[in-house]
């Protein structure tokens, strides 16, 4: 199946069939969705709750929800404005916050942790992209004000208390990535763009597969940059 999204819904297309969707999916809080298409599961996020539909009924109804009240989660940080999955793992962002679920059956999911940004920054944008594979997530904050080009394992520079009194924060964007040890995720990397420029939003896009990721980034030009990376050990 094929998800393409406008700016208020998503249309969902059978493989080989792109004349008309086999579903459309509207935004009930204005918005834009976040979606994640894995196999036969497609998840929906939107106005603060993720949707899980199924190809086993060609994905007519919900089949399940995770709302961010029921799970006692602020409701209006955005649950659900991002998500990523694959296998038996998801991942939700809401303000500066990951959460991440395990599975339990077909579109059942159990709540196992919730990641925050290593930079105690509420412009960082944690969570603003993400993407699975295997046992690693990739998690941008387009946001991160610190200007370096290192790629590190582990910890990231931690910005002076004094930094911002002399320079307002800039954009310049950072991806985190972890490593699931058996149901625990722990930070591995952090990376930079190798090329740092302020608004630049290192992370604007990030696909991980196996070994390889892509990162894409904003140019003050609005031509964009992406980055390719292959992950060793």
């Amino acid at each position: 199946h094929l998800v393409i999204a406008s700016l208020e819904a998503l249309h969902l297309y059978e493989h080989g069939d792109l004349n008309s969707p086999l579903k459309n999916i509207s935004s009930m809080g204005g918005g834009s969705l976040g979606f994640a298409l894995y196999q036969d599961e497609l998840l929906v996020g939107d106005d603060s709750k993720v949707s899980c539909y199924s190809s086993q009924d060609n994905f007519a109804v919900v089949q399940s929800e995770l709302s961010s009240n029921s799970l006692g989660f602020d409701p209006g940080a955005g649950f659900g404005s991002m998500l990523a999955h694959h296998e038996n793992w998801l991942s939700i962002s809401a303000f500066n916050q990951v959460h991440l679920f395990e599975r339990q059956g077909p579109c059942g999911w159990v709540f196992r942790q919730t990641l925050e940004p290593l930079h105690d920054l509420s412009g960082s944008q944690f969570g603003s992209w993400l993407s699975m594979s295997g046992g690693l997530l990739a998690v941008a904050s387009q946001g991160d004000p610190h200007p370096g080009n290192e790629i590190l394992n582990f910890l990231p520079p931690f910005l002076p208390t004094d930094f911002f009194e002399e320079e307002p924060p800039q954009a310049y964007g950072s991806v985190t990535l972890y490593s699931r040890n058996e149901d625990t995720w722990i930070p591995t990397a952090y990376l930079n763009s190798p090329f740092p420029t302020p608004e630049q939003r290192f992370g604007r896009g990030v696909s991980l597969w196996g070994n390889r990721m892509l990162v894409g980034t904003e140019l003050s030009s609005s031509l964009g940059k992406a980055y390719f990376y292959e992950l060793q050990n």
